[in-house]
């Protein structure tokens, strides 16, 4: 295995993205498998706009039409209209997904049950509070026969907001839940298994770097459980306050440990110095920033995270373009000196 192999995919895997493709109307019928996201948006940048304004405001086509897959981190509350029909001669029973479990607070509001929420959802509220107890915010709904009617979502978050959601009926969101529960067991106890090979193959080898590695894995992947939702699901599901903290946190630790598995890996304190202790560095102010997490806005951990993330890629590709000039070149090299012959 070559030394860049296992560092470069790491370092990919933590940028991901979430598509998302709108359309005008949500039909259900009984062969409802989870049709594409249908809403309209509204910002609230003052957040006080009551749910009987916003009807005003939506039937004054203030609302813009769905076509955005997210709007960032942003202060204001944000509005979604979803226009139900069900053209069937039987009442359906539907469910609502919002698929984004990082988000602060998200409510429900149908006008026919009055204009305080239905239902309430979201990291901001202890997880038995939520209608479904599932990951993901989710609200389930009783589509009558013949009719077409407007419900609401309320959006508030101090993480980014996502506008991502899927329609499904009851037994194919079930369904669909225990294939999704053997794809993460699969994942998650893939990842473990990794972990306790290299583990062992420590044990048998003493060889450091697959110590770390195993370190690198269990730390990533505990941050992708959190990351899910499965932390506050199924670990700290009264915990709002740490639940808010937790993604920034578990970030930073598992990026303080992909630090300390490449300089361990790549030996940068006997080959490459001034690597080593820019590593070195870099592990310092990750842990102060991990202490330092739970006390300020998710947003804020996420960024630093990132900048640090970026800063530590290039940092680790300056120096394997380093190692593989030494490989290429190694006559240019003398110890502590690099040089070209007259």
């Amino acid at each position: 295995m070559r030394k860049t192999t296992i560092p470069v995919f790491l370092f990919c895997v933590y940028f991901v993205s979430y598509p998302l493709f709108g359309i005008d109307f949500v039909h259900l019928d009984d062969s409802l498998f989870g049709l594409e996201d249908s809403f309209e948006y509204f910002e609230d940048s003052s957040g006080s706009l009551s749910f009987s304004q916003i009807r005003s405001l939506a039937e004054d086509g203030k609302f813009n039409s769905g076509n955005i897959s997210s709007l960032g981190y942003t202060n204001s509350v944000i509005w979604i209209r979803l226009n139900v029909g069900n053209s069937s001669d039987r009442s359906i029973r539907w469910i609502l997904e919002y698929q984004f479990p990082d988000v602060d607070l998200i409510e429900y509001y149908d006008f026919k049950m009055g204009e305080s929420p239905f239902y309430r959802a979201g990291d901001g509220i202890p997880f038995a509070l939520r209608p479904v107890q599932y990951r993901n915010p989710v609200f389930f709904s009783v589509a009558l026969p013949k009719t077409n009617k407007f419900v609401f979502l309320r959006i508030k978050s101090d993480s980014r907001i996502q506008l991502s959601f899927r329609y499904y009926s009851a037994d194919t969101f079930y369904k669909k839940v225990i294939f999704e529960q053997f794809l993460f067991g699969l994942f998650f106890g893939s990842m473990l298994i990794l972990a306790f090979y290299y583990l062992l193959l420590y044990f048998y080898t003493k060889e450091k770097s697959y110590f770390y590695f195993a370190l690198y894995i269990s730390g990533f992947s505990f941050f992708q459980f959190v990351l899910e939702g499965f932390g506050f699901q199924v670990l700290w599901p009264d915990a709002v306050f740490w639940t808010n903290s937790s993604v920034p946190f578990f970030f930073l630790i598992s990026l303080f440990l992909m630090c300390l598995f490449v300089s361990v890996y790549l030996d940068l304190e006997n080959r490459f110095k001034t690597s080593f202790r820019l590593f070195r560095y870099s592990q310092v102010l990750l842990l102060l920033f991990v202490l330092g997490s739970p006390f300020v806005p998710e947003r804020f951990g996420i960024w630093i995270g990132l900048s640090m993330a970026l800063g530590c890629m290039v940092l680790f590709l300056s120096t394997e373009s380093e190692v593989s000039l030494r490989e290429v070149f190694p006559i240019f090299y003398l110890p502590g000196e690099f040089y070209f012959p007259a």
